[in-house]
């Protein structure tokens, strides 16, 4: 955990107010439909959710969640929180990973990891909101820098990320930890 970030964070967006707090094993099913509602990362979920947006809470479909999430939990230098409406409905999440640096003269970044924001009139307010709660919690970790990725396909999230004051300043490569094409000889 990230001890030195305060919660729960009152924050004020255009669209009401919204209470940041670290994400407990019971928000499971409410970060996986924000997951599943994003159109890049839907394919990545057996469960797909049907047209209703229903997602089947079993522990089958969160153990792997349940997994990550324990890992997150455990590591001192992530976190994983979520934002809650004034109805306490969870309408985003993202995880934060402070990352020690040795470039920069040594500065520290603070990685912004699965950011969602629940759809509807609302989504961009909230995701302003959020996005500058982020600067805000990388200024208490001492981080010089915000940074996030963005899959290439994701037109919405670039204009949100650059409304918000973030720049394309890199391009980012991936590959699967299992491809084949590592193999040595």
């Amino acid at each position: 955990m990230l001890h030195r970030l305060l919660y729960p964070a009152r924050l004020d967006s255009a669209a009401g107010t919204l209470a940041v707090r670290r994400a407990q094993p019971d928000d499971l099913t409410a970060m996986r439909r924000l997951l599943a509602s994003d159109p890049v990362a839907a394919n990545r979920f057996d469960d797909a959710p049907p047209a209703s947006g229903r997602i089947r809470r079993d522990a089958a479909a969160e153990h792997p969640y349940l997994v990550g999430f324990t890992r997150i939990l455990l590591d001192p230098g992530n976190e994983l929180v979520v934002a809650e409406d004034a109805d306490f409905a969870v309408v985003a999440m993202m995880q934060l990973t402070l990352i020690p640096g040795f470039s920069r003269r040594g500065a520290s970044r603070l990685h912004l990891s699965a950011f969602r924001v629940a759809s509807g009139a609302a989504a961009e307010a909230h995701a302003r909101a959020m996005l500058d709660w982020a600067r805000t919690a990388a200024a208490r970790l001492d981080a010089a820098l915000v940074q996030t990725a963005v899959d290439a396909t994701g037109a919405d999230a670039r204009r949100t990320l650059e409304a918000a004051g973030f720049t394309g300043a890199e391009i980012g490569y991936r590959t699967s930890a299992t491809s084949a094409s590592l193999a040595t000889a």
